[in-house]
């Protein structure tokens, strides 16, 4: 890890997410959750590992992270210096439901099923 980067292993994950300006993942659904931030996620998955999970996915990564898929630690790590904006439509198109008011939007559906 280089000297400017923080190794997060053993932070809280939601305290992670809150300061974090990039996310390095695999095959995650944290990119979901980290989408709300609107900051630059990255994929790390090998050729092989993606080759053997692609058909399993009902989303496919590149169809979310466009050119941030990195199939190795040297192509991520040159992808790192050299990203400058970042702009994700993730939580727009998935997660806009997340308002803060899905529970309240829950109890009314339940309320009215039957009526």
């Amino acid at each position: 890890i280089p000297r400017s980067w923080i190794d997060v292993t053993n932070i809280d994950l939601l305290t992670c997410l809150c300061v974090s300006d990039i996310l390095v993942t695999d095959f995650s659904s944290i990119i979901f959750d980290f989408s709300f931030f609107n900051r630059a996620i990255f994929l790390l998955i090998p050729d092989d590992q993606y080759k053997k999970n692609i058909n399993n996915l009902w989303i496919k990564p590149e169809d979310l992270i466009n050119n941030h898929i990195c199939k190795n630690t040297d192509e991520l790590i040159l992808r790192l210096h050299e990203y400058k904006n970042y702009s994700s439509f993730i939580w727009k198109k998935y997660m806009s439901a997340c308002d803060g008011y899905v529970c309240d939007k829950f109890q009314y559906f339940l309320t009215n099923i039957n009526k």
